[in-house]
């Protein structure tokens, strides 16, 4: 793909009154690389136009343009399917389109080669209209791109009570997940227990879920419940670890580092607001709710992912995949491609808050599209069961993070770990 197609920006001479949920855009100048004159892109222009007319199709003038170079292209906007939309570019001799779901915009060739790569949120591309004046003012924002009704704020007012449902959703999410552990296989002695509103859970000695969540957010903490939950862990034999969250209280930090607590790492808790999601068309991906028959193939297909870069997992993941679908609240999905399993997500319902993880794509399925149809199937799944935020956790500056801000994920806070000794 030439990198000029990740510059463009764009501009149009009116905003119409609402901006289509889904749209293409399309040029029919000559497409880059190609020299035409000006007669003749006008000429294609216009044939396309009257296509469009013929077929009675809703159509915007926009103009896409290349802010280092000044060279622009009149397009069109329309609500084209993806697949036809590209078979019209490759009629008219373009390389590629653009295509629009909500407020993220995203490019593809028309040949064989297409396939979604994301660009940017097209709200941002967008040039605001000139002149706007004070008594158009609030119309122009209303509709700058789509009805602001229809997507997530742009920003995220973080405060103390938007943590502790973070850290609560999270924390029962992980609860429910030792309860199975305890009943499936009860000879790992899994178990968990509150202290000053804070879940510590004990998976295992090995297990990443033997930890706590939200210590410091719900109730005072001193060094009576400090020792409380470090005899927890040193009975079961475990590392005692501690995610806080920066609005826990001002001074558990230094009791925690007088106590010989080092800082361990870092995890972003990434949100973001549900409602008017845009259903993007996968034209080769196909995402389904597994059934109880499917836990085994969900498993298998979370460890070959998983494990693909490092094999001496596999023997743990796919029996923690596995408990995972069998855990109360959990809904877990299977992405297909040409009939073929090769992607998995998982989805965690706590009162209004959707908790989004398991996501893992098989190596030779990667950057197909596979996770980006999983994250759209699960948040309309949350949001059709009332969910009105989602949220997830995943390192910082790593692929999850950057696939979870291109569907409108915003860094929530950074969560430190904590670990004694």
């Amino acid at each position: 793909m030439h990198p000029a197609y990740f510059d463009t920006r764009f501009r149009v001479e009116s905003l119409p009154e609402t901006w289509p949920e889904q749209f293409v855009i399309l040029a029919a100048w000559a497409t880059t690389g190609q020299q035409w004159t000006r007669a003749q892109n006008e000429a294609a222009d216009g044939e396309l136009a009257q296509w469009l007319a013929r077929h009675r199709l809703w159509h915007h003038r926009i103009t896409g343009y290349s802010p280092l170079t000044g060279h622009a292209e009149p397009s069109w906007a329309c609500p084209l399917p993806l697949d036809e939309a590209c078979d019209l570019g490759q009629r008219f001799q373009q390389d590629a389109l653009y295509f629009v779901a909500g407020d993220e915009l995203y490019v593809t060739h028309c040949d064989a080669r297409r396939s979604l790569q994301y660009v940017s949120s097209f709200r941002q591309r967008l040039d605001p209209v000139s002149p706007i004046s004070e008594n158009s003012a609030s119309s122009i924002r209303s509709q700058t791109i789509l009805d602001q009704q229809q997507l997530p704020a742009l920003e995220i007012a973080l405060d103390l009570e938007l943590a502790r449902r973070l850290e609560r959703a999270e924390s029962l999410a992980g609860a429910a997940w030792v309860q199975t552990r305890a009943r499936v296989e009860p000879e790992v002695g899994a178990t968990w227990t509150e202290v000053a509103g804070a879940y510590a859970l004990f998976d295992g000695v090995d297990s990443p879920l033997t930890q706590t969540f939200g210590l410091g957010l719900f109730e005072p903490v001193g060094a009576a419940e400090l020792e409380q939950l470090e005899a927890f862990y040193q009975q079961r034999g475990a590392a005692i670890a501690h995610n806080v969250s920066p609005l826990a209280a001002g001074d558990l930090l230094a009791q925690l580092h007088g106590r010989g607590y080092r800082p361990l790492e870092f995890d972003n808790v990434l949100l973001r607001p549900l409602g008017g999601l845009a259903e993007l068309q996968h034209t080769a991906i196909e995402v389904h709710r597994i059934g109880e028959d499917e836990v085994e193939l969900w498993a298998q297909v979370a460890s070959d992912g998983w494990c693909s870069d490092a094999p001496e997992y596999q023997d743990f993941i796919k029996p923690f995949a596995r408990l995972s679908a069998q855990t109360a609240n959990v809904h877990c999905f299977l992405a297909h491609c040409d009939g073929q399993p090769v992607a998995i997500g998982s989805l965690h319902l706590h009162s209004d808050v959707a908790l989004l993880a398991g996501a893992s794509t098989l190596p030779a399925a990667r950057g197909q599209g596979a996770q980006l149809a999983l994250m759209q199937a699960r948040l309309r799944y949350a949001t059709e069961r009332g969910a009105k935020l989602a949220m997830l956790v995943a390192h910082p500056g790593s692929g999850s993070q950057r696939n979870a801000q291109r569907q409108g994920f915003q860094v929530a806070y950074s969560r430190l770990k904590w670990q004694l000794g």
